[in-house]
This record gives structure tokens, sequence and C-alpha cells, in this order.
């Protein structure tokens, strides 16, 4: 699957063939990387492998149900702050106040209009950017004034040290440039590491300490 590197990826699941296609499209279409899953278990599956920016969910689907594909991602802590938005052609109030209570970001009814669809996507992608932003911000803060070397890791590359990190590895030349961690790592080294850090962002675990040659 070739994605582009500058856009927001999102997971449509979806077991409505035609829907599903036509709403991958128009995504596609709008500039998106539109990852599809045709039922609530591949949805999970696929959710966990691309951590995606936003999830468009159906509630009825067979194997698992929207809402139990939601209560899963949420208690994962890798997808739980992703923003998640029901498709549905159930318009009781019931329905709504369920998924509602659950936490879910937005819930739109079939048949919707691929505008109003893109306008709430937008909206929960852009609260959610301003939301990682400000607490990005605090965060850096917080590790400046750490007595500990720190860094920020993100698709594959470093895009943070502290100062302390810089002084003891002497890495603001590399840092400057985008220090690609596993090309750095020792050949030896770079499997037990990338092991490490997949599962950290499969939520597996919280964190790990690991020894490695660069």
């Amino acid at each position: 699957m070739q994605f582009k590197s500058d856009s927001k990826t999102i997971l449509l699941i979806e077991d409505d063939e035609m829907l599903r296609d036509s709403t991958s499209i128009f995504l596609t279409e709008e500039g998106f990387n539109c990852i599809v899953a045709k039922n609530g278990l591949e949805g999970v599956e696929k959710a966990l492998e691309f951590l995606p920016d936003l999830i468009l969910c159906d509630i009825a689907m067979p194997k698992m149900n929207g809402y139990e594909v939601y209560k899963i991602l949420n208690e994962n802590s890798a997808t739980s702050l992703i923003p998640f938005i029901f498709i549905s052609a159930k318009t009781e109030k019931e329905d709504i106040r369920v998924g509602m209570q659950l936490g879910v970001d937005d819930y739109i009814t079939k048949p919707f209009d691929l505008d109003e669809l893109l306008k709430a996507v937008q909206l929960r992608i852009s609260k959610r950017e301003k939301l990682i932003h400000s607490s990005q911000n605090s965060y850096k803060v917080l590790l400046e004034s750490s007595l500990v070397g720190v860094f920020i890791f993100q698709n594959n590359v470093i895009t943070f040290t502290n100062s302390k990190l810089q002084k003891i590895l002497n890495l603001s030349q590399k840092i400057n440039q985008k220090w690609n961690l596993f090309e750095s790592i020792h050949p030896e080294d770079k499997g037990n590491v990338e092991e490490k850090v997949r599962r950290c962002i499969k939520g597996i675990q919280s964190s790990f300490s690991i020894n490695f040659r660069v």
C-alpha cells in the first residue's frame, strides 16, 4: 500500500462494498490516505497496524459490530486517542445515545452527503492536531528540564532531543538533519530495537530499556 507521507490517514470500516468503495475513492481524491476494512474484526487489526489519524466505522457489521470495535480500540493506549466517527443507517435516538455515551467523537447517519462527511473529518482531525501540538509543547518544556537525556521518536526519525542528550552524544548536527534512528543502529542490534519500538507503538508495553550500538 503506497501512502503519501504528508497526508493524513483515515481507516474506513464498512461492510457495504459499494459505500466502502465510493467513500474511499472520495477521501483519496480529497488528499487522504484511506485504508479500508470490510468488517469489525479486520478494522481492529488494521487500526493497530496502521494507527490512522481518524477512524470512520459502521455499527451493524458481521463478526464484530461498531460498538465492540470502539470499546477494544478505546482500551488500547495506542489507539484510544484516535478520533472515532460512527457512520450508520441507525437513526433512532437510543442508538445515537449509546454511541455518544461510549465517547465517540461524532455520529453520521446514512445516507450522508460526502461534503458533510468531509467537514466532519476535517474538523475532528484539526481538533486532534491542536491538542497534540499543545501537549507536545508542554511536554518538551518538561523534557528540557530533565536531568537525563531524552528524545522524541516519530516515524523512524528522532524529531526532538533535549539539551542533556545533545551534550552527552553530541547529536546536534544529526538532529538538525532529522536523524533516522534505525539506520544508525548497529546491524546486530537493529532487530531487537525495532521489536521493542514496535511493541510500544502497538500498546503492548508502555516503555522499554535497551542497550544498543550506533
